[in-house]
């Protein structure tokens, strides 16, 4: 029974290993955000994140993405950039 148990522990410690350093750069990228942005940019930094991951998944672990995957993506990218487009310029000081 040990034998079992410590190679299903073995086998998971290279996804962990993966995922640590992945989810660190995630709360970092999220603090950061949540202390200058305000809420819309919340909204998009977080589905930007999840997109990231959904791609870093495909290469690391052999995920297959849907058209529909690439229909979102292209939907949020181009409201996020509409919404960077329509904002006026800030004076400078």
């Amino acid at each position: 029974m040990e034998g079992r148990m410590r190679r299903t522990l073995d086998s998971g410690l290279e996804d962990a290993e993966a995922q640590a350093p992945l989810s660190g750069s995630n709360g970092l990228a999220v603090s950061a955000v949540i202390k200058y942005g305000d809420n819309i940019v919340k909204v998009y930094s977080t589905s930007v994140a999840i997109f990231l991951t959904a791609f870093v998944s495909v290469h690391m672990f052999g995920f297959t993405l849907t058209p529909t995957f690439y229909i979102g993506t292209m939907i949020v990218s181009i409201a996020i950039y509409l919404h960077y487009v329509g904002k006026p310029q800030q004076p400078q000081k």
